[in-house]
């Protein structure tokens, strides 16, 4: 006899852009159900909504307090992730999907950490390249011994570092087995 899971009621701050296709990803999972999207343009955030089959909202504050949903994916302006993650987790959710980078600086990044953690909130920053074919079988040949001692990483990213480096160090930390960083040398 298999238990009945029931589905997580989610939403999701955000919809311009690419967050189209995060909502209807996040739609079609089916251990989620997206009641509602939020946007400070109530244009996008309607569009959003009407393509997924849920509620629009351009208050953010007021979708958490009505719709008290398990999960927020959080898919904005880098400079208000903080902002929203910390608002959703004093609103009570159960996890934070946000989109990278975390933060545009150090404080903002620890202080998202520090509002869920004294809540047991689960935090998940969008590093979504680990999972690809390519760095699961680099990171098998390096657990395997078939590359030999790593002794340097070098990585390249053709953006800023926010929107694309944020992937080249996550990609390097992921290669190496998310070891303790000891030194960072950078160039521009």
């Amino acid at each position: 006899m298999s238990a009945i899971v029931a589905r997580l009621n989610a939403v999701l701050i955000g919809c311009g852009n690419i967050n189209a296709g995060q909502a209807k990803l996040l739609a079609a999972h089916p251990d989620f159900e997206l009641t509602a999207v939020a946007d400070v343009n109530s244009a996008h955030a309607q569009a959003v909504a009407d393509a997924v089959q849920a509620k629009a909202y351009t208050d953010v504050a007021r979708m958490l307090a009505v719709e008290k949903p398990d999960t927020v994916s959080i898919c904005t302006a880098n400079d208000t992730h903080a902002a929203l993650t910390i608002q959703a987790a004093n609103a009570g959710v159960k996890g934070i999907y946000c989109e990278k980078p975390m933060a545009t600086c150090m404080a903002d990044a620890t202080a998202m950490v520090n509002a869920c953690t004294a809540r047991g909130i689960s935090l998940v920053i969008n590093h979504q390249r680990r999972l690809g074919a390519d760095l699961t079988a680099a990171r098998e040949l390096i657990d395997a011994g078939a590359l030999g001692d790593i002794i340097l990483a070098r990585g390249h990213c053709a953006g800023d570092i926010l929107s694309d480096g944020t992937h080249a160090i996550d990609s390097l930390q992921f290669l190496l087995g998310d070891q303790e960083i000891r030194w960072v040398f950078g160039q521009v």
